[in-house]
């Protein structure tokens, strides 16, 4: 009768899954733009489409040639058109930029600008597979630390979809919806029996205080993050389980209820379900981690309902 009971909460807890999986997207009218190469299209169509250079469109793609492939991916910045009585000092300041960054991506000599000419405003672009922090630096007039400090990045590590700041005086705040993942407080109410602590800036963790193979980490993920890029690190950190993701259908158990995706590991000694939601604006994810035995029937369920009554500050 226990095993029967134990195979039920199972099946309450770890069949659920995947409720909108949509990335990010990128809605800013002021951000650059990744736009899809087609047929028969060159380096020079495109830059005169967009009122722009090819040295332009190849200095901030990292292309060391004019050939491009249809299907292929290519990044249009944002431009402005320049009125007449604008100065680059103005334009700077309006746009959170600098006169020599403004320089550096326009390919100016000087300060003289134009009434009429097209003006590349650095604001936001999105990573492509094989950036790295040092050439989207490079191609925006930044340095590594000025790019890492402006989003709040604690590493170079850097993922395909996510979105960067890249004007030299911007920061994150300058983001709709964006925070500073290391300042986010966690807050859990307690059940007797567990106890909660936080583990390292933007990490928490609840454990069972008779065995702490019982527990869970509430994880604060960056602002920027793809869920795309966040899902398939999560299958990584499962590797040595048989992993499934479950689907969000009929379950009423009100932690996963509007997730984002849910993933269950699985092995001989321990299952780990590992759970993303979206809280107060902010992108948790939640790790939950447990043993194959009976006595988890009367653990278990606690420890969600903890992870249920999560605040953010």
């Amino acid at each position: 009768m226990k095993r029967n009971m134990f195979n039920v909460l199972k099946i309450s807890i770890l069949t659920l899954g995947l409720a909108s999986a949509s990335t990010f997207g990128d809605t800013q009218s002021d951000a650059s733009t990744i736009y899809e190469i087609k047929k028969g299209e060159t380096l020079y169509s495109l830059a005169k489409e967009s009122n722009l250079t090819v040295s332009q469109l190849m200095q901030l793609n990292n292309l060391t040639s004019t050939t491009i492939y249809a299907g292929e991916n290519l990044m249009i910045p944002n431009t402005i058109t320049i009125k007449k009585g604008d100065t680059l000092y103005s334009l700077a300041k309006k746009y959170d930029t600098t006169v020599s960054q403004l320089k550096h991506i326009n390919q100016l000599n000087s300060t003289i600008i134009y009434a009429g000419k097209k003006l590349i405003i650095p604001t936001t672009v999105i990573v492509k597979k094989g950036d790295t922090l040092y050439r989207i630096a490079k191609n925006y007039g930044l340095t590594v630390p000025e790019l890492k400090e402006i989003n709040g990045l604690e590493s170079t590590i850097i993922f395909a979809g996510q979105k960067l700041i890249v004007a030299k005086n911007g920061n994150m705040e300058s983001l709709p919806g964006s925070y500073d993942a290391s300042k986010v407080k966690v807050e859990v109410s307690v059940k007797d029996g567990f106890t909660f602590d936080a583990e390292e800036p933007r990490k928490f963790i609840v454990q069972y205080k008779q065995d702490g193979s019982y527990f869970s980490r509430i994880e604060v993920l960056d602002s920027n993050a793809n869920l795309i890029d966040v899902k398939e690190n999560s299958i990584a950190s499962l590797k040595g389980n048989k992993i499934t993701e479950h689907q969000l259908n009929n379950i009423n158990y009100p932690f996963y209820k509007d997730a984002k995706f849910f993933l269950h590991g699985s092995n001989s000694k321990t299952q780990t379900n590992i759970v993303v939601k979206e809280l107060d604006g902010k992108l948790i994810r939640f790790t939950i981690h447990y043993l194959n035995k009976e006595e988890s029937e009367g653990i278990t369920p606690h420890m969600i309902d903890i992870l249920h009554t999560t605040k953010l500050k």
